[in-house]
């Protein structure tokens, strides 16, 4: 019954990741497939000129998989279905792994397997299996951990050892590599925990005697070629690897959610309350029901419920009663579970921006991972107590885990409609059948609506992603290639596809200025998309934009306006354009992306020079300038009501300062709205 459970729960899952998952698949998931094309077309594991996001270079990742495919094969949904599906069977391959060399035994190893293919949560399962790229961290520490226990067991002869030590050194290097910083955080200080404390003598008395050489060569495995070699030296090459690959110039990140900074008092308690909502969505205890009939909806809420909180007692129980712990394994996996989550839970609760919705819980997985192991201690304990008893529970709480699975991974039609393999229409399937219908090859979307569209379509359809901003249309910043906006890649028709709530009447003023008119446009229920007869990348600003990290100092030498003109271009002769010239003086790069951006802030005053809107407009500068170097830009102004006005320019370091307030001197300028002309001149500079 067991082993029946487990079997089905896979099925489920596998039917959902090559199937199903057609309707939640999204860009952030089709990232991999595009990653794997670069790699396949240039022939290089990190291919040139692509832009990573927050330093990962997702290598390992599903990628690698996908990229010697394309021989054969489309880029397409097929492909990164495998993916999910190996990036699964690899994670309860290293989880069974893990099972037995902790001594779990079969009916609890089975439970807990069907409990981890579950997926916990839809949003957990997208994350770690479907995503293919999350799962690496956890895969890594049920390898790294079941070697090591394979390792420090006493009754092994040392034939081997220092195969495991290489072992162990590859697994980490290779997952390091990817992202040094969190897998640091997230796999090898938790496989350090685990080791040292399976290092270290059961006499507490010497594992608490700092002043006791034995502690510290225990503490940093001085006499232990796995901890040194296996733990310590394969993170060091990796980080060491990592960094020389940035010096060079051969790999390029932006930095969103890694870029951390306090954030205050108030905001700890909103990444608290973000915590707390995100943990039971994470494990699927609020999550959506599928269908389910209203009788079965309160059992499953329920069911859903006891296993987060049963997830949440276990760590609470185990951490308490450590001291008392006598099996090494068990307490090196509950130190393991302290260091997962403590230094994790303290980032995200101390700085911004990591804790930016229940999204950002994924950070957790891994310490989510290490409870589960903890649960199945306590289960074994149960089944020693009465074998029969638990068994027969086991079996039970298994036959739930594949209803729960089935209501969470499979649609659930009525019975007798036949409708069982229709997947769910999404806009994104409706918006790629229309491009296919239309004969649209190449154009351009927001990210969201971009990679995914690609991938459906088999690439038969490439849609690059691109931000729309106050005053243009420009590439995106991040998990792109630079080539894919040199206008000479594609020749003829492009397009630009927006949802409705995009395609607003300002937005569609602004690529009007920007791109001119479009050849045709087409309305769907879902989307807008504006046909024009040449390659509109054409009409982007530039290819990539600068990252300020760091606030500009009051008194240095600082970027300045030289010029700001009012471009009249509608009928009526009202300025509905800013044209505006500027000069980096500061002694580093700016731009308009990173914490700190630059951007030219125009405030509304009315024609007796009193402020009325002091925020009218911010435009972030659209391109880098380099230290001494001029750039113009095109502001698009926002809609002012009739009347006579002037408008202050001035350059302004969000969340910084207005360099106004700091004496660089900003433009006045007298802005005519409606029938109502001036005869000043274009820009008048007041010191």
């Amino acid at each position: 019954m067991a082993w029946g459970s487990l079997v089905t729960v896979v099925a489920i899952v596998m039917l959902f990741l090559s199937y199903f998952y057609r309707s939640y698949f999204n860009s952030d998931d089709a990232v991999v497939n595009m990653l794997a094309e670069s790699i396949w077309q240039q022939g290089r594991v990190l291919p040139h000129g692509w832009i990573n996001n927050n330093g990962d270079l997702m290598v390992p990742s599903g990628a690698l998989i996908i990229a010697p495919l394309l021989r054969w094969f489309p880029n397409g949904f097929a492909l990164h279905g495998l993916v999910g599906v190996l990036a699964t069977v690899v994670l309860l391959g290293s989880w069974a792994w893990l099972m037995q060399m902790l001594g779990i035994p079969g009916p609890v190893t089975l439970f807990v397997t069907t409990l981890v293919a579950s997926g916990f949560s839809l949003f957990f399962a997208q994350m770690v299996f479907a995503q293919a790229t999350y799962f690496w961290w956890s895969a890594g520490f049920f390898a790294g951990a079941a070697l090591i226990c394979r390792h420090r067991r006493v009754e092994v002869e040392p034939v081997g050892r220092w195969a495991r030590v290489v072992w162990l050194f590859a697994l980490v290097f290779a997952i390091s590599f990817a992202n040094p910083t969190r897998v640091f955080l997230m796999m090898v200080l938790p496989l350090y925990a685990f080791d040292w404390v399976l290092r270290s003598t059961d006499d507490r008395s010497k594992i608490r005697a700092a002043t006791d050489w034995r502690f510290w060569s225990a503490l940093f495995g001085a006499d232990d070629s796995l901890t040194v070699v296996g733990l310590g030296l394969a993170f060091a090459l990796a980080a060491l690897a990592y960094e020389m690959l940035k010096f060079l110039g051969i790999t390029h990140a932006v930095y969103g959610a890694a870029g951390l900074y306090w954030g205050g008092w108030p905001s700890v308690l909103n990444h608290a309350a973000t915590f707390y909502h995100g943990w039971f969505y994470y494990l699927g205890a609020t999550e959506a029901t599928n269908g389910l009939p209203p009788l079965l909806d309160p059992l499953w809420v329920l069911l859903r419920y006891g296993i987060a909180i049963a997830l949440i007692g276990v760590g609470v129980i185990e951490v308490a009663t450590l001291r008392k712990q006598k099996d090494v394994l068990r307490r090196g996996m509950t130190v393991a579970f302290v260091t997962a989550f403590v230094p994790v839970l303290l980032i995200f609760l101390l700085f911004e921006p990591l804790a930016v919705n229940k999204a950002a819980e994924r950070y957790f997985t891994v310490p989510i991972y290490i409870l589960v192991v903890l649960c199945a201690f306590r289960l074994r304990d149960m089944v020693r107590a009465s074998e029969r008893l638990t068994t027969y529970a086991l079996a039970f709480a298994g036959i739930a885990l594949v209803g729960l699975s089935a209501q969470r991974f499979l649609p659930m039609p009525t019975f007798g409609s036949g409708q069982f393999w229709q997947i769910r229409q999404t806009p994104h399937m409706r918006l790629a059948d229309l491009l296919e219908r239309e004969g649209l090859h190449w154009g351009y979307a927001t990210w969201w609506n971009a990679g995914v569209v690609t991938v459906l379509t088999d690439s038969l359809v490439r849609v690059t992603p691109v931000d729309l901003v106050d005053n243009g249309i420009y590439p995106f910043g991040y998990m792109v290639l630079n080539d894919w906006y040199l206008p000479d890649r594609w020749n003829g028709e492009t397009f630009l596809a927006l949802s409705h709530d995009q395609a607003g009447t300002s937005v569609m003023r602004t690529l009007q200025l920007v791109l001119g008119t479009p050849a045709r446009t087409i309305d769907s229920p879902d989307y807008r998309v504006l046909v024009y007869g040449h390659n509109i990348s054409h009409d982007f600003a530039c290819a990539s934009n600068a990252s300020v990290d760091e606030p500009l100092a009051k008194g240095a030498p600082s970027p300045r306006l030289l010029s700001a003109e009012l471009v009249a271009d509608d009928g009526e002769g009202t300025p509905r354009r800013l044209d505006v010239r500027l000069r980096n003086d500061a002694n580093v790069t700016i731009g308009g992306a990173g914490r700190y951006p630059m951007a030219v802030g125009i405030q509304l005053l009315d024609d007796e020079g009193r402020v009325s809107a002091k925020d009218w407009n911010h435009t972030l500068l659209p391109c880098p300038i380099l230290p001494g170097a001029e750039a113009s830009m095109r502001v698009v102004l926002p809609e002012a009501p009739p009347g006579k006005w002037k408008i202050r320019v001035d350059l302004v370091q969000e969340q910084v300062a207005w360099l106004g307030d700091w004496g660089v001197p900003p433009l006045h300028l007298p802005l005519a709205v409606g029938s109502v002309q001036s005869d000043a001149p274009a820009w008048t500079p007041v010191h």
